[in-house]
């Protein structure tokens, strides 16, 4: 018997492999981590161009019974590409090898933007903290 987790897994494969017009879908979250609780919802990034993501998240719901935010990977900023590259792993690749492209441009954008992005939330966090009314 397989568990709940490979169950939602093979439901989202089977509506994504029907469908021409999705690129790629990741999973993330407590499902890819391995730590989903029976009101888990599904965390899932897709590369959809032209895509209707409130059809697609619909048909998600359906063939799941579960909550689905769905994420176009266009839209993850930096924390989140951290967590996709870290956590993610492939639902459906409509080509052979669109996960691998997409990771490793996600990895360079993160050895370039991400140590800028760091400073600028460090030091955004460090005014926080020495405003006369931070307690």
């Amino acid at each position: 018997m397989s568990s709940p987790s490979q169950e939602v897994v093979a439901q989202l494969r089977e509506v994504l492999r029907a469908r021409h017009d999705v690129e790629l879908a990741l999973l993330f979250g407590s499902f890819a981590r391995g730590q989903e609780t029976e009101r888990s919802d599904l965390d899932v990034a897709v590369h959809a161009p032209g895509v209707d993501l409130l059809e697609l998240g619909a048909r998600l719901v359906d063939a799941t019974s579960r909550e689905v935010d769905l994420i176009p990977l266009e839209d993850a900023d930096i924390p989140l590409r951290e967590e996709l590259v870290r956590d993610a792993f492939v639902l459906h690749e409509r080509r052979p090898g669109a996960a691998t492209r997409w990771r490793f441009h996600a990895m360079l954008e993160l050895e370039t933007d991400g140590p800028w992005y760091r400073r600028m939330r460090d030091a955004f966090l460090a005014r926080l903290a020495a405003r006369p009314d931070a307690r």
